[in-house]
């Protein structure tokens, strides 16, 4: 099977079918891709790319045990490290600490631009104008903003724009604070009303080939749209918990409210 350097460590992976949206299959443990093939053949005859493959540590791929840092702070750091090579270098944030490590890294780094929002919709235009100039960007914010975003979601929907956003979920499992609740079981219906694709991820191994995932459908929707081709208007990610941390001290923590473990 082919192997892939990736931030230093053999990946291990597979693609099966030659075109289509990508859809990325991964194991929930530390077992190898191959339970997967079966089912990944039977998607890719249906129209799609499909991506397998072992994570650091898992299956075939590379093993390497770095004691400076746990793993997920490396999966924090291979996060932003997947969004930088494929070319988003515009980031739109209403401040959150579950997204702290994207926003710290995209300060720090000379070929991003890190934008401060005043309230979520602000980014929605943001990320149409990014895509104007022929950059990519993503919108980072909680699920309580999501609701302020609707409406203006019309001008990505209206002009046929890609968009991408990561969305750090409240008011769901284990919730301790009530004014989460309303908008935290209300993000995937409104999105979807909206024409959103909201592709969720439960556990912190997930993070990086579900955003993976993300990332080439946004990409396919950029280039059906310079072709002049209609296109699915919004790509969205969701981060499933109560508050969940993306990044405190570097580290992917997905942690629900009060829950014991």
């Amino acid at each position: 099977m082919p192997i892939a350097k990736v931030r230093g460590v053999s990946i291990n992976y597979e693609v099966i079918g030659d075109k289509g949206p990508a859809v990325a299959l991964f194991t929930g443990g530390r077992r190898g891709y191959e339970e997967f093939i079966p089912l990944g053949k039977k998607i890719a005859a249906n129209g799609y790319r499909v991506f397998l493959h072992d994570r650091r540590n898992t299956g075939a791929s590379e093993l390497l045990l770095d004691d400076k840092e746990v793993e997920e702070a490396v999966w924090a750091d291979d996060l932003v490290d997947l969004l930088r090579q494929h070319n988003v270098t515009q980031f739109a944030d209403v401040p959150d600490a579950g997204h702290r490590t994207l926003i710290d890294r995209s300060l720090a780094d000379p070929g991003a631009v890190s934008v401060p929002l005043t309230t979520e919709e602000e980014g929605v235009a943001l990320l149409a104008g990014t895509d104007l100039g022929g950059a990519r960007g993503v919108l980072l914010m909680q699920s309580s903003g999501t609701g302020n975003c609707i409406n203006m979601l019309s001008l990505i929907k209206g002009g046929h724009f890609p968009f991408l956003t990561l969305v750090s979920m409240r008011g769901d499992f284990g919730e301790g604070n009530p004014w989460q609740y309303p908008m935290g079981q209300a993000v995937e219906p409104v999105l979807k009303a909206m024409g959103v694709i909201c592709l969720r991820i439960e556990e912190p191994e997930e993070v990086v080939p579900t955003v993976g995932a993300a990332l080439t459908m946004d990409s396919l929707m950029c280039e059906l749209n310079a072709d002049g081709h209609h296109v699915h208007p919004v790509t969205s990610v969701c981060r499933h918990g109560g508050e969940q941390q993306c990044g405190v001290d570097g580290k992917v923590e997905l942690v629900r409210h009060h829950r014991l473990e």
